[in-house]
């Protein structure tokens, strides 16, 4: 089974929640869909051991 990982955008008041996501690959296909509609900071919590454990702006989103 895959961990589950909760997805935020970074906004000027603080971060929103955007989705939860099975499995570090989905995430980084989620999050990629997501930048080219919504540009942006998005971090990626690990729910179990509530930690940030990916953060992806838009400059990693023009170097990949």
């Amino acid at each position: 089974m895959n961990a589950i990982y909760d997805v935020f955008r970074k906004l000027p008041e603080g971060q929103v929640w955007i989705d939860s996501v099975e499995g570090m690959e989905n995430v980084r296909v989620r999050v990629m869909r997501m930048m080219k509609v919504e540009p942006g900071e998005y971090y990626v919590h690990d729910l179990f051991h509530k930690t940030v454990v990916l953060r992806i702006s838009e400059e990693d989103a023009i170097s990949r």
